[in-house]
């Protein structure tokens, strides 16, 4: 019987070619699409969960209470806790701290060609908690007297190909102190799975520093990974190491401490501004969301198409009643003919998703470790899937064709409430595609005119033609290098700051009893920079003064910070406040000190945004030093020039500071590197709105073809009795006219919602706009039309003569 049915559904599927092709077409992109998603959501799922022990190892995660049931959160805590958890907690195996670093290498100490590297810098306490595969040497045995380098197969095939380097010394290029630091290679590691958030080329392994835990609450931060034995409750123990740590300092804190399993740190590290490898498990979500949508497009295509083929089959369907099938025969051939179309779109799916891999990978940026074709178990799921959906695909079209009588079958008679039934199903899947394609199109709209809206919007500071340089140690020669730069033509201006722009509100943190809320606190950033800072900015001065060089009193020479028991110290000296910053302090009247602070506001310049526009503004105080042992560098030039000056910024750096590597990036970048995510989502809204809308008008040309093709006759008598071309156009177009229409209503109060949920997240955005929504669905109507009108066209233009002969 099976056998019988298989036959039965290739005939079917050879006989009736355009919309076997239209049908297999639409199932194929859906199909792949939704591989394709489900793939990327798999591998971002997988995050972490390779180690052996990821059940025990947890991130220690740090809160800070800052009142008003405020909390900060960050993913790193107190140096100290790591012998603290070693020494006092039975459960705990091992406590160590990863970074995540950018190295700049060379392979012997004369070389000049520089090479990048990712690394973990961290110590040997590592290989208890994660199972690298060492191929040669033995890096678990640390060497002490150099740093350990331990490389990945690939790192070490690219740098050393064919040569044994265990025991080989190669050399860091600094970017923040003055000399070259040697790296003794002690083994061969396989490449870290791409598939972590700790992903990387290289360990450094240290030798492990220990520092003491405070009771007065300072010291070092770091970024601790705790193994667990296993079976502990870390809930519970969380709560333990609270009570113990608010007995420690003496019972008043303001921190307290979670952890975090890490298969769950990918995906849930939106707090985390320092990490640049991590997820969006919301993102993950919409972008699943939409896949489904969009195969269920194509399903739509595929039900409404065996629908309006039933009724050309309905003497087929009465010939095997009446020689004996019964009506569960008849739903299991169709249902053997709907899974024979699914399993031919997934053979054609999966080498199609084999083909598409490199560009899936180089949309998001790093290599698939995990796919849903990676192993049995995820392909099996698949298939399942795919039964599933091609069993409830098929069941409706199959008992719809099995229902009718026998003899009217054969006479070619079906029941009016049938008809009507069935188009009324049929009417409802093309209002939910279309609202589907609307929804979709509104997105990619909505997206792109927010990201349009975040890179046309005033910063407050000029973010173009402006070089940051990174942080690092000037070994007193900052102030010669500035007037250096200074001096290169192209440069108008350069400045010595602790900050740049989009790495945080500031250098330095203070939380103030906030004047708008008493009893509230409220947190005011300090950034330090020398008195050319608002002129390379481009700062605009709203009142009162900048900071003058003539004045020694406005830019001291820097000093130290200092720390009492609670808080970072600031000397008492001139500052200028943002706008927002003096509203927020209620200041009205420059050089009054505003004892909190220990700052004399001397002027106050317009907002401008250190972080991206997912934030509102902070309060920030800018305070003036002068040759700082320690800052970054702000360099601004003459448009045109950008290559020019660089030349020349990396001549003057190589004078200064022959060994060290010179790390200096483009400020709009920066700014731009703050919504790849958004870009990425763009331009997923982008392809799927296209493929949406294909697949619906796909949908509506095999729908409009089956009619004509049902009415050919209806067509002929009409034009002989002297109907026009534009007529029959119109016959058919407005029904699909008013399904549009509904889709329109039903989708647009969806997508305004949808999309103004999504804007939430911002706290600048822009409003979803009616011309928007209207653009949307105009553009669907015209698709819509352009389809129907172009296939009733067709069928209107036909010699009637030949429509009207019989076989």
């Amino acid at each position: 019987m099976i056998k019988n049915n298989i036959k039965l559904a290739w005939r079917s599927i050879r006989k009736n070619r355009l919309f076997s092709m239209i049908s297999l077409t639409g199932l194929t992109l859906g199909l792949l699409a939704c591989i394709s998603v489900v793939s990327v959501v798999l591998d971002d799922f997988s995050y972490d969960s390779q180690w052996t022990r990821k059940d025990d190892i947890h991130r220690l995660l740090t809160n800070i209470d800052m009142g008003n049931e405020v909390s900060n959160k960050m993913s790193a805590s107190w140096a100290g806790l790591r012998p603290a958890l070693m020494d006092n907690f039975p459960e705990v195996e091992a406590v160590t701290n990863i970074y995540t670093v950018d190295r700049h290498i060379k392979k012997n100490i004369e070389d000049t060609d520089v090479i990048d590297l990712k690394a973990l810098e961290t110590d040997s306490l590592i290989w208890d908690l994660f199972d690298f595969k060492v191929i040669s040497g033995n890096p678990k045995q640390f060497i002490h007297g150099k740093s350990n380098l331990v490389l990945t197969k690939t790192l070490k095939d690219k740098l050393f190909p064919g040569e044994d380097v265990i025991g080989k010394i190669i050399y860091s290029i600094p970017s923040f102190g003055s000399e070259s630091t040697p790296f003794l290679i002690t083994g061969i590691i396989e490449d870290i799975p791409s598939n972590t958030h700790l992903r990387a080329e290289a360990l450094i392994i240290e030798k492990g520093h220990l520092e003491a835990l405070y009771k007065e609450q300072y010291g070092s931060f770091t970024r601790n990974y705790v193994l667990f034995k296993t079976g502990t409750n870390v809930k519970k123990f969380s709560e333990k190491l609270n009570t113990w740590y608010t007995d420690f300092v003496g019972g008043e804190t303001k921190y307290s401490y979670e952890f975090q399993p890490i298969s769950e740190t990918y995906l849930n590290s939106e707090f985390d501004n320092e990490i640049d490898i991590k997820g969006n498990r919301s993102t993950d979500y919409i972008l699943l969301g939409v896949a489904i949508l969009v195969l269920f497009i194509a399903c739509v295509n595929f039900v409404n198409l065996s629908v309006a083929r039933s009724l050309t089959r309905i003497k087929e369907v009465g010939v095997r009643k009446v020689i004996g099938a019964d009506r569960k025969q008849i739903i299991a051939q169709f249902l053997v003919e709907s899974l024979m179309y699914f399993v031919i779109a997934s053979l054609i799916a999966l080498p199609m998703f084999y083909i598409i891999i490199p560009f899936i990978e180089q949309f998001i940026g790093h290599a698939l470790q995990v796919s849903l074709l990676s192993s049995l178990e995820y392909l099996s799921l698949g298939f399942v899937a795919v039964f599933i959906v091609a069993v409830i695909t098929g069941t409706y079209p199959a008992f719809l064709i099995s229902g009718f009588k026998p003899m009217n079958s054969l006479k070619g008679l079906i029941n009016k409430n049938e008809i009507n039934g069935q188009q009324f199903i049929q009417k409802g899947l093309v209002v939910v595609q279309f609202s589907i394609a609307i929804i979709v199109l509104v997105s990619v709209f909505v997206v792109k005119s927010q990201l349009d809206f975040i890179n046309d919007k005033d910063l407050g500071y000029d973010e173009e033609n402006l070089i940051a340089i990174d942080p690092t140690s000037w070994d007193g020669k900052g102030e010669t290098l500035h007037k250096e730069i200074t001096n290169i033509p192209g440069v108008t201006s350069a400045s010595l700051v602790n900050w740049r722009p989009t790495f945080g509100s500031g250098g330095m943190l203070k939380s103030i009893d906030n004047p708008n809320n008493l009893g509230l606190k409220m947190q005011v950033w300090f950034i330090s920079g020398d008195v050319h800072l608002a002129k390379t900015l481009g700062l605009e001065l709203i009142s009162g003064r900048l900071f003058d060089k003539k004045l020694s009193t406005d830019a001291p020479k820097s000093k130290p910070i200092t720390f009492n028991e609670k808080e970072e110290k600031v000397n008492t000296q001139p500052s200028i406040l943002t706008e927002f910053t003096a509203n927020a302090l209620q200041v009205v009247k420059m050089n009054t000190t505003i004892p909190e602070l220990e700052t004399n506001p001397i002027g106050i310049v317009k907002s401008f945004h250190t972080q991206s526009l997912r934030y509102d503004f902070k309060p920030v105080v800018i305070i003036a030093e002068s040759n700082p042992d320690y800052s970054s560098m702000l360099i601004r030039v003459k448009e045109g020039t950008s290559s020019e000056v660089t030349a020349k910024i990396n001549k003057v750096w190589k004078q200064a500071y022959p060994n060290k590597y010179l790390a200096m990036n483009w400020v709009d970048d920066l700014v731009e590197k703050q919504y790849l995510e958004e870009d990425r989502l763009q331009s997923f809204f982008t392809f799927f709105s296209m493929l949406s809308l294909l697949l619906s008008a796909i949908g509506v040309f095999g729908l409009v073809a089956q009619s004509t093709e049902q009415r050919i006759k209806e067509i002929g008598v009409r034009k002989v009795l002297g109907a026009s071309v534009k007529s029959i156009v119109v016959l058919f177009s407005k029904d699909y006219v008013k399904l549009v229409a509904i889709a329109i209503v039903i989708a647009l109060p969806i997508a305004w919602f949808a999309t103004s949920k999504w804007l939430q997240d911002f706290a600048y955005k822009i409003s979803v706009e009616w011309v928007v929504l209207l653009l949307a669905a105009l553009i669907v109507l015209v698709i819509a039309l352009t389809t129907v009108v172009v296939q009733s066209i067709r069928a209107a233009i036909r010699n009637p003569i030949k429509s009207l002969r019989t076989e």
